[in-house]
């Protein structure tokens, strides 16, 4: 029997629902639902300070480094070299739940515990970490702890960052016992990380569509935005008759209906959104004179997403033509798309096979802390159900079969990249 087969059956799947419960009570608020873990509040702290003291227990070395990112080592046998990580977030949207983040880091935390017991010495030092920042829910700013830790964050970047109350992102920082000035040293050095693992909710419904109980995630997707304003002019609703008028938001209407048309052309392989569009002036009887809207793009080909924005771009111009408007666009790339590495997907995709759980290949469209990792190491990620494709949300579920048998994957997985166990050790 492999180490990993013999450290599933030690993996405490009701110990792990109680802490994952118990995090979750320590994010609420009252007259609250969910979990409000944003990053550097109150709830943040006690929920931080609780996986502190997990990763005492799980007899790991803990340390918090200069963004904030709370880090547990175990040793290895020191012939290896760079740690194998094990990396997630604990922060939270506002009403986050239960799984989101959390179980990649308790997760891993079970890991160490489970190989500890079957008495599994690795290769390499395995590090289980709990990324600062990752929702940029209550900062929207470049300091996302495995940023900040992979290429590395300075203090002028973080110079004058609120809130939405005002607070400043370094007076809380330093509240929380950081030092803002010293966060460039968090970055590591080269060769500090010998493999990325996360551990994560799929976030969407696929697999619990399928019946699928392990997802390996081949690249997280890139996102683009433009900006799109449509300048009319603004008059009397009522006097301005129908073939006089020059309305912003007929324009825009268009535009919105190609939107949608043009992501359900590419199949399943683009998703687009637009999730904000404000019209002016804004009144019930005034023909609109502006809108401004943002169409946001979402694909693993970045090939695909220039292309679907060309046209979407060439239809606004028609549109605008068509209804006597001026139009502006301005694109950015908020997230370029990052494939992950095939042989850790080699590896996840065994591990499966080995405990005997169906898998199969699948692009996140969602963000993930390995999107960092992928630029210096060899990085992957294993989704689990998500219940009815819902996160973000106090009612996001994930079943404890399915969370058993993740950190299951987790443990083969990572005895597969150290080399040190029985079936097939992978090369990275």
């Amino acid at each position: 029997m492999t180490t990993a087969l013999r450290a599933l059956g030690l993996v405490d799947v009701k110990r792990v629902r109680a802490e994952l419960e118990q995090l979750f009570e320590l994010g609420k608020e009252p007259g609250r639902e969910g979990a409000w873990r944003l990053a550097f509040s109150a709830a943040d702290r006690r929920g931080r300070d609780f996986v502190l003291d997990l990763m005492r227990q799980a007899k790991m070395a803990p340390r918090v480094d200069e963004a904030g990112n709370l880090i547990g080592t175990r040793r290895g046998s020191g012939s290896g070299q760079g740690a194998l990580i094990i990396g997630s977030h604990i922060d939270t949207v506002p009403g986050g739940g239960m799984f989101d983040g959390a179980l990649g880091v308790l997760g891993g935390i079970e890991v160490v515990r489970a190989l500890a017991e079957v008495g599994y010495e690795s290769l390499h030092p395995v590090e289980v970490i709990a990324f600062s920042n990752e929702e940029k829910a209550r900062f929207q700013s470049v300091l996302g702890g495995s940023t900040a830790m992979v290429r590395g964050v300075e203090p002028d970047e973080l110079a004058g960052l609120r809130d939405s109350e005002g607070a400043l992102l370094t007076d809380v920082m330093r509240a929380m016992g950081l030092d803002p000035d010293a966060v460039g040293g968090a970055r590591r050095p080269s060769g500090f990380c010998r493999a990325y693992l996360e551990l994560h909710v799929e976030q969407g419904g696929r697999l619990a569509r399928e019946g699928t109980a392990i997802g390996v995630v081949t690249a997280i997707v890139g996102i683009t935005r433009a900006k799109v304003t449509l300048r009319g002019r603004a008059n009397h609703a009522g006097t301005t008759m129908m073939d006089e008028r020059h309305d912003a938001l007929w324009g825009a209407a268009d535009l919105v209906g190609e939107v949608r048309r043009a992501a359900l052309a590419e199949d399943g392989e683009l998703v687009a959104t637009v999730g904000e569009l404000k019209v002016h002036p804004g009144a019930a009887n005034v023909v609109p004179g502006r809108v401004d809207l943002v169409i946001e793009l979402r694909s693993a080909d970045e090939g695909r997403t220039a292309r679907v924005l060309d046209a979407l771009v060439a239809r606004a111009r028609d549109a605008a033509a068509g209804y006597g408007l001026v139009l502006e666009v301005e694109t950015r790339r908020a997230g370029r798309a990052v494939p992950l590495d095939g042989g850790v997907q080699d590896a996840i995709e065994s591990a499966a096979r080995e405990l005997s759980l169906p898998s199969r290949r699948l692009v996140s469209w969602a963000g993930h802390d390995a999107s960092s990792f992928a630029r210096v190491a060899p990085s992957g990620i294993i989704f689990v159900p998500s219940a009815g494709g819902i996160s973000h949300a106090p009612d996001e579920e994930t079943a404890w079969p399915h969370v058993e048998a993740g950190i299951g994957v987790l443990a083969a997985t990572l005895c597969r990249l150290d080399g040190t166990d029985a079936a097939a050790p992978v090369r990275v």
